[in-house]
C-alpha cells in the first residue's frame, strides 16, 4: 500500500517538498491558491475551450480525440503567473532540477468523458535518449475542476530510472513493489512531480477533467528529435499585462532573454502543413462566401431604395 504525501499550503516548506520529491517523485499539495486567484483561473481557462484556434480567434486545439489543448496559459491570467513563479516551488524546483532552471512550457487541457483508455501508463520523453543519464524535469500541475474520478496517477519511486517508454497496468504495478498513488483533489488542487516517473490519466472519465501543466527544466539539455522536430519546447509567449512587478530572478524563470529555445525559422511536418493548407482553403471559401453575400445584399438594398423612391411617382 502506497500512501500520497499531501501539504498544506500553510505548511509548505522547501525541505519537505524536496525530501518527498527524492523518495516518491510526487507531492500534492492543497489550499495554493486564494477562492479569488482560482475563479480567475478558471474563467480565462474557460473562455478558451468555447471554441477551436481558427484564424486571429484563440481557442483550443483539438491534437485527438479525447483532449482539447489550451496553449500558452501564462498569456491568460496573473494567477497562472503567481502559480508558476511561487517562492518556495521555485527554491524546490532550483534544487531538484539545477539553478539554471527556466520554465520551458505552460499548457492545459480538457479531458472528454470517455471510457476509452487513451492515456496509459507513461513517463515523459523530452530530452535526447543518447544521453548517458535520464536529465531531472518537474510539472507544476493544477486541477480546474473537482477531479474525483479520470485523476492523476503515479508510481512512487518509479522517478529517475528509466528511458521514456510505456508499461500495462500490471507492469506499472510491479515497478517498484509500490502501489500507484491516486491524486483526487478539488479545483486548484496542485501536484508536483518529476516526469521521468511513470504516471497516467486515470479512466474511465465520468466527466471533463480540465488541468493545466507548467514544465521546469534545464534549458541547455538536448531534446528529443520529434520536438525539435515540433518546435514543442518554444520560449514561453507572454502577456505583458501580467507581468508587472516581478523581480530579475522571476523573469529568468519565465526565460525573458534566454535564446536556448529559440529558433529564427520553423516549419511544421508536411503532413501538418497540408492539413494547414486544407484548412485554409476552407477558410477563404467561407470568408469569400460571406463577401459575396455582402455584396448582393448591399445591392438587394439599394434596388429596394430606388423602388421605394419611384413609387410615389407612380401615384
Amino acid at each position: 500500500m502506497s500512501t500520497l504525501h499531501r501539504i498544506a499550503a500553510a505548511e509548505l516548506s522547501r525541505d519537505e517538498l524536496l525530501s518527498t520529491l527524492e523518495a516518491d517523485g510526487v507531492v500534492v499539495i492543497d489550499g495554493l491558491l486564494s477562492a479569488t486567484m482560482l475563479a480567475g483561473m478558471q474563467r480565462a481557462f474557460a473562455s478558451r475551450l468555447e471554441h477551436m484556434t481558427f484564424n486571429t480567434a484563440s481557442g483550443f486545439v483539438a491534437e485527438d480525440n479525447f483532449r482539447d489543448m489550451v496553449h500558452d496559459v501564462m498569456t491568460l491570467h496573473r494567477g497562472f503567473v503567481e502559480l508558476a513563479l511561487h517562492d518556495v516551488l521555485m527554491e524546490t524546483v532550483r534544487g531538484y532540477v539545477g539553478r539554471d532552471f527556466i520554465m520551458t512550457e505552460a499548457k492545459g487541457w480538457r479531458s472528454r468523458e470517455t471510457a476509452q483508455h487513451f492515456h496509459g501508463w507513461h513517463n515523459d520523453a523530452w530530452y535526447d535518449h543518447d544521453l548517458d543519464e535520464v536529465p531531472r524535469q518537474l510539472k507544476i500541475a493544477v486541477y480546474l475542476t473537482d477531479v474525483e474520478a479520470g485523476a492523476f496517477e503515479y508510481v512512487p519511486g518509479s522517478h529517475g530510472q528509466r528511458r521514456a517508454g510505456h508499461w500495462s497496468d500490471g507492469q506499472a504495478r510491479a515497478l517498484t513493489g509500490r502501489a500507484p498513488v491516486t491524486c483526487v483533489g478539488g479545483a486548484g488542487t496542485v501536484i508536483l512531480f518529476d516526469t521521468s516517473g511513470v504516471h497516467r490519466q486515470q479512466t474511465p472519465i465520468p466527466s471533463e477533467r480540465r488541468a493545466c501543466f507548467l514544465v521546469y527544466n534545464d534549458p541547455e539539455i538536448p531534446l528529443q528529435r520529434c520536438d525539435v522536430d515540433a518546435y514543442r519546447y518554444h520560449p514561453l509567449l507572454l502577456n505583458a499585462a501580467l507581468l508587472g512587478g516581478l523581480s530579475a530572478e522571476q523573469m529568468r524563470i519565465l526565460g525573458v532573454g534566454n535564446q536556448s529555445l529559440y529558433r529564427e525559422t520553423w516549419r511544421p511536418a508536411p503532413e501538418r502543413a497540408r492539413h494547414a493548407r486544407s484548412v485554409e482553403r476552407v477558410a477563404r471559401a467561407l470568408m469569400h462566401a460571406e463577401y459575396t453575400a455582402d455584396r448582393v445584399a448591399r445591392r438587394v438594398s439599394r434596388g429596394i431604395g430606388q423602388i421605394a423612391r419611384l413609387v410615389p411617382a407612380w401615384r
